[in-house]
């Protein structure tokens, strides 16, 4: 019946166990109970299970709910795949081909809206009634292995991935959620440096509209990875331009999402050759970009340096206005350098610390892990502060900010719940100049 109101209370409903080892479905809203216009299924689905491409003639809505999933779908003649986070929605037409699975090694759950009402008809003969999600079944459920003869019988029409080339702009309505593609690789030209032969970089959506874009390099010790990020807006910026070595994939990787000829902005968060190694040849391609820094990297080493772009020197509380985002600026004196400074994106609650909250090797693009032991060894294995009170003081600033995301200059991103293992250990354990520098030790004999 459409006429009166459907109401459940968490945990309720009837659950239905769909594959063994796959989703457990609970009806929130049949199609009996709507007169068949739509159907609300509250679904659990197991660690790494979930349907391959597919397309039917129903619409379709995904809420994420908890947990991560790999959304992948065809847009522009392309496959795409998506990394789902919790609040992310995905609205997919009728005739759309679209596929997910559950990305962790846990439960993850998402809400599902069929609109008018699809596979509930198969769910009922195929599934298995369970007491509730994630209860043992009295008998045994579906073997995965045969959706694919049953779907077709239910109006689901699987489909087979092309290999597609090229990629296109990622999907700005997928908020909060990660877009993993890898950047082109750059054409080989005579008289590139090593770092230049061996990077490749990689970028990846973090969140609505912000891209990590990353390159791993073999370091003393292993891996390491350097990152950009994209901020694309009306007036787009790229934070970090890598070392000059990098450039040619960095550029490619931003022209993944936006030509790189459009960026306003250009930032480094202090002068050092990862942060902007690469600022004349960005200049290059974007002639009408901004350069811009603390003020004291332009009294410091700008304003005498031969650079022909034009520049802006900030100071603490500034603001950049790009469009839906502001980036406010934080000086940060000897957090790394004198001239150090970090940005603080206010629309997302992004933090962009430079190279604090730093992880050793090679990442993935958001990290949950606390790696905070190993990022104070690494930096007592580096040198790099030569003080803890400076950074110790930024730090409780940082928590003052309560920052959504933090996007380190090396390693992951990291959301909120992962941040205070980090600054824990910033608090608690040394982290300064013991000696040694890139892993050298220093006598004092000479």
């Amino acid at each position: 019946m459409a006429d009166r109101v459907i109401h459940r209370r968490p945990g309720e409903g009837r659950t239905m166990l769909v594959g063994k080892g796959g989703d457990y479905v609970t009806a929130k809203a049949s199609a009996e109970e709507t007169a068949g216009s739509y159907t609300v299924y509250e679904v659990l689905s197991s660690p790494g299970f979930g349907p391959p491409l597919h397309r039917h003639a129903w619409q379709e809505c995904f809420y994420v709910l908890e947990g991560e999933f790999d959304f992948s779908f065809v847009e522009g003649g392309e496959l795409r795949t998506v990394r789902a986070i919790p609040g992310t929605c995905f609205t997919i037409p009728a005739g759309a081909p679209h596929g997910f699975r559950n990305a962790l090694a846990e439960g993850s759950r998402m809400l599902v809206i069929d609109q008018p009402v699809g596979v509930e008809r198969m769910f009922d003969v195929h599934g298995v009634e369970v007491e509730a999600p994630g209860a043992e079944p009295a008998q045994e459920p579906l073997d995965p292995s045969r959706l694919a003869e049953i779907l077709p019988r239910y109006g689901i029409e699987l489909v087979e991935p092309r290999r597609l080339r090229g990629a296109e702009r990622a999907a700005r309505r997928a908020l909060g959620c990660v877009v993993r593609r890898p950047a082109r690789r750059a054409r080989p030209r005579r008289g590139r440096s090593d770092v230049e032969r061996r990077a490749m970089a990689r970028i990846d959506e973090i969140v609505d509209g912000i891209y990590r874009i990353a390159t791993p390099i073999e370091i003393p010790g292993g891996a390491f990875t350097f990152n950009q990020f994209l901020i694309d807006d009306e007036r787009p910026a790229l934070i970090h331009t890598g070392m000059h070595g990098l450039y040619d994939g960095v550029r490619d990787a931003v022209g993944e999402v936006l030509d790189p000829a459009r960026l306003a902005y250009v930032t480094l968060l202090h002068f050092e050759a990862d942060e902007c190694g690469g600022m004349d040849r960005f200049l290059e391609a974007a002639p009408d970009s901004t350069l811009a820094c603390s003020a004291l990297s332009v009294d410091l080493n700008l304003s005498g340096w031969d650079y022909r772009g034009r520049v802006e020197g900030h100071r603490d509380g500034e603001v950049i206005d790009l469009g839906r985002r502001k980036l406010r600026f934080l000086e940060t004196p000897h957090v790394h350098h004198w001239d150090s400074m970090m940005l603080f994106e206010e629309t997302t609650r992004s933090l962009f610390p430079s190279d604090l909250f730093i992880q050793p090797g090679d990442q993935p693009p958001v990290v949950s892990e606390d790696l905070g032991s190993e990022m104070c060894a690494f930096y007592r294995e580096m040198g790099i502060f030569a003080h803890e009170m400076p950074v110790r003081e930024v730090v409780d600033r940082v928590e003052s900010l309560d920052p959504a995301w933090v996007h380190g200059m090396h390693g992951g991103s990291l959301r909120r719940e992962a941040v205070p293992g980090y600054v824990r250990a910033l608090r608690d354990e040394p982290f300064a100049f013991d000696g040694k520098l890139l892993g050298r030790s220093l006598d004092g004999d000479g």
